[in-house]
């Protein structure tokens, strides 16, 4: 259409309530990382506040806020399917799967008015300009690692999908981008449609199958993102440019990636200097397990985790427990040594297993260290052997630290303990039971 808005990409996104501040720091991110490009933002939304809009208007200055709830996702399905459309099916959709997901469909109706249209969860951080991809023409997205047909679960055997090439991929939605001659009352009516009478045969991911769906029966181009576009915030690295906090573990709820990603941290501030209110929840200080090498918070985690293990201890012992720190770094671990009279912890940060390691070394027991195995439940057994207690969970807590050392030194006095060591350790067992 010759009156489409050119120069403008219209950037769409959905927030519940009492997450505008999640909308503010992802738009902030894209603003910043791409100054050189015009964004008007829409915001899909059941509920957020006059007080939050405010907020959101003196960050984003284009901000333009849609309601839709599920009586509004439903009018959206009734005018996209005309006489295909059912109420009783349209209605089990919106009961059955959360509106977060399914008003992703809205995002080609603005193609009516706009030539370019980027889609973002309020989970993505940009730390990068993302201003290649605006270049792309046709649909692009980053390939989700499950195919389509596993999106689909048991409706890829429906005639109705037999238009689907074969090993058809599908999007991770967290990033579209759309640009061109794309027929989105078509692909948004086939949306629609597949959400309407298949939503009880589609497995998990419904929104990034239904969009594949549309996509790949209007014919489309696609064109697929590299991984960088769109990575997951724990195997993130150097060439990142989107990082996706996919999961339970988001940029707000735990203290480790608003350190890592500390860019996030600095627009959620911003956002609560305009006036907008905060994240409701709890911020969680578990140490979350490591996830491998190479990727951009490995490094910060044992250093940030071996840090928080040697400020616990030093509080919790006192001068009791001399610890080396920094650590030596190895290749895949970091070690270090705490002599307690002639008795000495060794503790080993090894995020290649994924694990932490604590022994304790007597010099008569060098052969034979004693350890202790331990899970979030507490130790689950104790031996006289070779090797390391290992902490495998990956809601780790510095508590579990502490709990593990007073085991082991309770087992310790029991069964194998020396005078020499006996008056240290008693202390050290005071210190871990208080």
């Amino acid at each position: 259409m010759s009156d489409k808005i050119l120069g403008r990409i219209a950037v769409v996104m959905y927030a519940t309530g009492d997450y505008a501040f999640s909308v503010a720091c992802t738009a902030q991110s894209l603003i910043n990382e791409n100054p050189d490009t015009s964004f008007d933002f829409f915001v899909l939304h059941d509920g957020i506040s006059e007080g939050d809009k405010s907020a959101l208007i003196s960050i984003l200055s284009n901000v333009n806020f849609i309601y839709f709830d599920g009586n509004e996702l439903t009018n959206f399905i009734a005018r996209s399917l005309g006489e295909e459309f059912d109420a009783q099916k349209t209605q089990s959709l919106v009961r059955s799967r959360k509106i977060y997901f399914i008003s992703k469909v809205f995002m080609f109706s603005l193609l009516e008015r706009y030539s370019q249209v980027l889609y973002l969860d309020t989970d993505i951080l940009i730390v990068k300009s993302i201003s290649d991809i605006f270049d792309h023409h046709g649909v692009s997205w980053v390939n989700a690692r499950a195919k389509l047909s596993v999106k689909l679960h048991k409706a890829s055997a429906e005639e109705h999908f037999s238009y689907l090439p074969e090993n058809a991929l599908a999007p991770n939605a967290g990033l579209i981008y759309l640009n061109g001659d794309i027929p989105y009352a078509e692909i948004t009516r086939e949306l629609c449609l597949i959400l309407q009478n298949y939503h009880r045969l589609i497995g998990y991911a419904i929104d990034e199958a239904a969009i594949a769906c549309g996509v790949h029966k209007s014919g489309v181009p696609v064109h697929s993102l590299k991984k960088s576009f769109n990575r997951l915030a724990w195997e993130s690295d150097s060439d990142t440019c989107v990082v996706h906090a996919m999961g339970r573990d988001k940029f707000w709820n735990q203290k480790i990636a608003q350190v890592a990603f500390p860019s996030w941290r600095k627009y959620y501030e911003r956002w609560l200097d305009a006036s907008g209110s905060q994240f409701k929840g709890n911020v969680e200080g578990l140490l979350p397990h490591f996830r491998g090498a190479g990727s951009v918070v490995s490094e910060y985690q044992l250093n940030r985790l071996w840090l928080e293990i040697n400020t616990t201890l030093r509080e919790t012992f006192g001068r009791k427990m001399h610890l080396d720190a920094p650590p030596v770094a190895g290749k895949a671990r970091y070690y270090c040594e705490a002599a307690v009279g002639d008795v000495y912890f060794e503790f080993t940060i090894n995020y290649e297993f994924m694990r932490i390691g604590i022994r304790m070394l007597a010099p008569q027991h060098r052969s034979g260290d004693v350890g202790a195995s331990a899970d979030m439940s507490g130790i689950s057994a104790f031996s006289l052997r070779e090797g390391i207690a290992e902490i495998t969970s990956e809601k780790f807590r510095i508590g579990d630290l502490i709990s593990t050392i007073h085991r082991l030194v309770k087992f310790y006095l029991s069964n194998c303990a020396s005078p020499e060591g006996d008056e240290v350790l008693g202390s050290l067992l005071d210190a871990t039971s208080a």
